[in-house]
């Protein structure tokens, strides 16, 4: 397993101070440009199951709290890979970026120890036709780790499904710990169409999110500095020089790697 990650970052001043502070920035999940990408609330308008699983166990007010937590969470993506110059068109907006990587292992360590506590940060990616809509009776182990009962009676079985997902989703929205597993499992399902972008994200749910204004588009999470390793550059263009320069004062200019263009 690679000891790096990477993030594609456009080439603007916010990423100069992105590499200054340095930070991650975590985007909300509703204001992702996806409508099939961390859209929690299509995610249960979709599933019947669940939707009726929360109506009847939340008010209306609880439901439309849980929703709004949903909807706070902050979501930072990274690739597994140093995308090339060519393989970086699969990401959007690839073509005018350049590409952080960091070491993983100080990511994985300063998440455990900072007031995040979170173990093991990273969540891989599941890609699948339809990340709104879980799609059968496998897709439901995400929502719940009971065990169905067996039974000769088909009718019966559904039955015991259907209660013991209720029960389960009605445990998480009384176990905080339990509900931020949740948060993870459903913000981490993608369309199958980026499956070459071999992502993981680190999500920042429940507990963890550092601020509910409803006005702010994100959050900022200052790192140590000796998380980044490399800042690549794609080719020397007009617009590569210009970004290069800003950073000539920095400390992470002799970080900069300029990849070959072929």
């Amino acid at each position: 397993m690679s000891d790096s990650v990477f993030r594609l970052r456009p080439m603007n001043n916010k990423t100069i101070d992105e590499l200054n502070t340095p930070y991650l920035w975590f985007s909300r999940s509703s204001s992702f440009n996806d409508p099939n990408d961390a859209n929690i609330k299509a995610f249960i308008e979709n599933s019947s199951i669940v939707k009726d699983a929360l109506k009847r166990h939340l008010t209306e007010q609880s439901y439309n709290k849980f929703i709004e937590l949903m909807n706070c969470t902050g979501i930072c993506c990274f690739t597994k890979a140093l995308p090339s110059v060519k393989s970086r068109l699969d990401f959007p907006k690839g073509f005018n970026s350049i590409c952080i990587e960091y070491d993983k292992e100080i990511l994985e360590d300063f998440f455990l120890k900072s007031k995040f506590a979170i173990n093991n940060c990273f969540t891989d990616v599941l890609y699948c036709k339809n990340p709104l809509k879980l799609n059968d009776e496998g897709d439901y182990h995400i929502l719940s780790s009971i065990e169905y009962l067996d039974s000769s009676d088909p009718e019966e079985t559904d039955t015991v499904k259907q209660n013991c997902l209720y029960e389960s989703l009605l445990s998480l929205t009384r176990n905080e710990k339990d509900l931020e597993h949740l948060i993870i499992l459903l913000l981490s399902r993608i369309c199958c169409k980026f499956h070459r972008q071999h992502e993981l994200r680190i999500i920042l749910g429940g507990r963890n999110i550092p601020d509910f204004n409803p006005n702010i588009r994100g959050y900022q999470v200052v790192i140590p500095p000796e998380a980044i390793l490399k800042v690549h550059l794609y080719g020397q263009s007009k617009k590569c020089r210009i970004f290069r320069e800003k950073l000539k004062e920095s400390p992470i200019y002799e970080k900069i790697h300029i990849m070959k263009n072929k």
